[in-house]
């Protein structure tokens, strides 16, 4: 087993049907100059991958932004404190007794001069975990930018008791940050079926490659001898969701959990691995052990 290959190291980047509609979604969110766009889902659909492959095509596409990733941190108490993470986000260690506020936009502003129409994008994850009160630090920062012309677009994804924090702000009568950050609240699947899957397991036959340049994708890296015959991974697209959809259960039904799908995937390919030939056919027996050995019923059980 080569533990340096990216599947093996859980470094694999597959880009999903969930990725490139979220993707196209925040580049025409952040070209239209809005505030902010909100990406809700279950855990380990693939949401934090999601985020920093936003963040890293919005650096490509807008390069004249200044694109920023955040990961929201779980607090030992309920002190607000949201202004000092992101400035440790951004590589900055301001004095104890510095207006944070200020000390950010001034940051911002000088990554930015020169700008005709700047813009501070600002990608945050687990965005759950922020307190109500620090939406109004959010509020303050896009108000403090737009004095300097400078747009702030917020790109959020979060876990679905965000809806907790969403319900508070509301019983508050916040309006205005409801108006600014909280309008626009999208649903991020999992793998909703098995035209889905086909594309992911594509991925894995032609859309993918290791070692870089070696024009290898990840299926012909396992098993090269089937794969040089025309054993595709792909061929095992039914029965993979046939197995994986009678594993899950409540908010998971015809919603996958890549992280568990990609283990399933995984775990197939090391079991394949181990018979390669030419004459490989694919036993649905190794598909239902795959997915077994994922603990997928356990985790949806759980939950």
């Amino acid at each position: 087993m080569n533990i340096t290959h990216p599947l093996i190291s859980k470094q694999a980047q597959i880009i999903t049907p969930a990725f490139i509609w979220a993707v196209r979604l925040c580049l025409d969110r952040v070209a239209m100059r809005r505030s902010a766009v909100m990406f809700r889902g279950q855990s380990r659909v693939g949401k934090s991958r999601c985020a920093v492959f936003v963040a890293e095509q919005l650096k490509k596409q807008f390069p004249e932004c200044h694109v920023v990733l955040h990961i929201a941190l779980k607090r030992k108490d309920s002190r607000p404190n949201l202004l000092r993470e992101l400035c440790y986000s951004e590589s900055i260690h301001p004095k104890e007794r510095v207006d944070l506020r200020y000390h950010l936009v001034a940051h911002v502003e000088s990554l930015l001069v020169g700008q005709q129409a700047g813009q501070y994008i600002l990608v945050i994850d687990e965005i759950q975990r922020l307190l109500p009160v620090d939406y109004f630090d959010l509020a303050d920062i896009y108000n403090l930018l737009q004095v300097k012309n400078i747009c702030m677009t917020l790109i959020a994804f979060a876990q679905p008791h965000i809806d907790e924090q969403i319900t508070m702000i509301n019983k508050r009568r916040d309006q205005q940050l409801i108006a600014r950050f909280l309008t626009e609240i999208l649903t991020y699947p999992g793998c909703r079926g098995v035209d889905e899957l086909g594309v992911i397991l594509n991925a894995y036959d032609t859309g993918s490659e290791f070692p870089s340049g070696s024009g290898t994708s990840y299926t012909a890296h396992f098993i090269p001898k089937a794969f040089s015959a025309g054993f595709r991974l792909a061929l095992a697209t039914e029965s993979l969701w046939l197995e994986l959809s009678a594993s899950t259960s409540g908010n998971y039904t015809n919603n996958i959990p890549m992280d568990h799908l990609c283990e399933s995937v995984l775990n197939l390919l090391l079991s394949l691995a181990a018979k390669d030939s030419t004459s490989m056919e694919l036993d649905p027996h190794w598909v239902s052990e795959a997915v077994q050995k994922s603990n997928l019923r356990a985790f949806c059980d759980a939950l």
